[in-house]
């Protein structure tokens, strides 16, 4: 990009987990991973974390190494007490969706507009919202803080449609029953037919 502060290594820096609800001991535990996948360590100076509507405006501090994770939990750092915060921020997350950006001075590095509902985790587990090859709900409860995000739990197997032959032997009885049925009819008038003229011609003899 022409005029952009941003080196190659610093595109890559991204949003990689977002503990929206929370956690099971609170609602308001909330937190955020970042992930940097590149070889080089980006010093977060002039980086920040925003949302659209200012409910969360982080000025980041600090450096994230080569292929680590960095932890901003929210308030303390007694929100994930097993693992300790590499910073801690005040402002949260609507569960309702927010609209995220993560910038360095004013150029938007990645940006996730969820102002109509976030699109993976919840409130009923307390599952995050993971990264992969699209965002996906956790695999655990807790999501995976500091740690490689789970894979996306597979689609559920859909039962094969049955196949057409199936319904054939049915249809195809009917159509015999059927086709029984009127051949016995004709073949009973036509008896019945020739029965009467029998008894039609032995009259006028």
């Amino acid at each position: 990009m022409v005029g952009s502060s941003v080196s190659a290594a610093e595109s890559g820096l991204r949003i990689n987990e977002i503990a929206w609800m929370g956690t099971k001991e609170s609602y308001a535990d909330e937190w955020i991973e970042l992930y940097n996948p590149t070889e080089e360590e980006i010093n977060l100076e002039k980086w920040s974390l925003v949302t659209e509507d200012e409910d969360l405006n982080i000025n980041l501090k600090g450096t994230i190494e080569p292929q680590s994770f960095f932890i901003l939990e929210r308030t303390d750092d007694e929100t994930l007490p097993e693992i300790k915060a590499d910073q801690t921020y005040t402002g949260g997350l609507n569960d309702n969706g927010q609209y995220l950006k993560l910038k360095k001075n004013e150029e938007i590095i990645q940006e996730i507009n969820d102002k109509a509902g976030w699109r993976a985790g919840g409130t009923e587990k307390h599952k995050t919202m993971e990264r992969g090859e699209e965002w996906h709900t956790s695999r655990k409860t807790g999501g995976t803080p500091g740690k490689v995000n789970s894979e996306p739990e597979p689609e559920e197997e859909q039962m094969p449609a049955k196949p057409l032959t199936a319904s054939l032997p049915r249809t195809s009885d009917f159509w015999f029953t059927l086709l029984v049925a009127s051949g016995m009819s004709l073949f009973s008038a036509a008896v019945i037919y020739f029965l009467k003229w029998e008894l039609s011609e032995a009259s006028n003899n």
